[in-house]
C-alpha cells in the first residue's frame, strides 16, 4: 500500500475525508496509476496516520475517505537527531535516506574542521531543500507517520552552542576513533535509552572530528564514544550508531 503525507489542514476527521494536493496528485495518477477504490495510507507528518480509499481523482486534487486510523509505533516524546558532518558527493543522500529509515526525527548537517565540502551561503538553502525531499521519499517508503526535518547546514561551533543548554533528559554521543575507554555498548549497559527524551548522535565527515572539536563537545556535555576496533566510513558510522539506538528503543 502506497504512503503519502498531507498537512493537518487537509484532514477532515468529522467528514472522514482527506485531500491530497501538489506533486503527489500527478504521482498518484500518472506514475502509480491509482484509481477510485484503491487504498493508500496517509499521515499528517506529526504522528497521525490513516488507511484510506480513493473516492475522487481530479486534476488538482485527490480525495480519499478515511477507513481506519493507524496506531503509531513512534513515540513523539522520544526524539532522535543526527548531527552529520558534511560528506562528499552523494554520500549525504545515502546518509539521510538511511537515517530516516532508522528513525531519526531531525538531521543537522554540520560543517567541521575536516569538512572537504564547503558550501556557500546561497547554496545552503538549495541543499536543504534537496535533502528534505530525500527525507520525505524515505519516510514514504518506510511508512513513517512522523516527517523528519533536515536543517540548514551550520558550523560545528554553532551546533554545539545551540544544543549546549540541554537538560538531564538529553543524551548526546559523539563518535571518536581515539576513544578507547567508553563505547556505545558501555553507555547503554549502564543506562536505559528510555530515560532520555532526546538523543543526539554526532558523526564526523571524512577524516572524523578534530581533537579540539571533541574537547569542545565534551565541555558541552557530549559524551565521546568509540565505535569498535575498525575505522568506519562516515556513511557507515551514523548507520551503525543509529542502529544501536533503534535496537535499544524499539527492538
Amino acid at each position: 500500500m502506497h504512503h503519502f503525507f498531507v498537512t493537518p489542514q487537509d484532514i477532515n476527521k468529522i467528514d472522514k475525508e482527506i485531500k491530497i494536493v501538489g506533486e503527489d496528485v500527478r504521482h498518484i495518477q500518472k506514475s502509480l496509476r491509482l484509481k477510485e477504490g484503491n487504498k493508500i495510507t496517509i499521515s499528517d507528518g506529526m504522528g497521525s496516520g490513516f488507511v484510506t480509499q480513493i473516492v475522487d481523482s481530479g486534476k488538482e486534487e485527490v480525495r480519499v475517505e478515511i477507513i481506519e486510523e493507524i496506531k503509531s509505533v513512534e513515540n513523539k516524546d522520544k526524539t532522535l537527531t543526527l548531527f552529520q558532518g558534511l560528506a562528499k558527493g552523494s554520500k549525504m543522500d545515502l546518509i539521510i535516506q538511511k537515517a530516516v529509515e532508522l528513525g531519526v526525527n531531525a538531521i543537522v548537517p554540520i560543517i567541521t574542521e575536516y569538512s572537504v565540502v564547503q558550501l556557500k551561503e546561497k547554496d545552503k538553502h538549495k541543499k536543504k531543500e534537496r535533502w528534505q525531499k530525500i527525507a520525505e521519499e524515505a519516510a514514504k517508503q518506510c511508512r513513517r507517520l512522523i516527517m523528519p526535518v533536515v536543517h540548514t547546514p551550520i558550523n560545528f561551533n554553532d551546533a554545539i552552542a545551540e544544543w549546549k543548554e540541554e537538560n538531564s533528559k538529553h543524551l548526546h554521543l559523539i563518535a571518536y576513533e581515539n576513544e578507547t575507554s567508553t563505547s556505545v555498548k558501555k553507555i547503554f549497559s549502564h543506562t536505559s535509552v528510555m530515560e532520555y527524551d532526546h538523543i543526539g548522535v554526532w558523526i564526523g565527515p571524512e577524516g572524523g572530528f578534530h581533537q579540539k572539536e571533541i574537547v569542545q563537545a565534551q565541555s558541552a556535555g557530549v559524551i565521546s564514544v568509540g565505535m569498535g576496533p575498525r575505522i568506519l566510513r562516515t556513511e557507515t558510522a551514523g548507520i551503525a550508531m543509529l542502529s544501536f539506538v533503534l535496537y535499544e528503543r524499539e527492538l
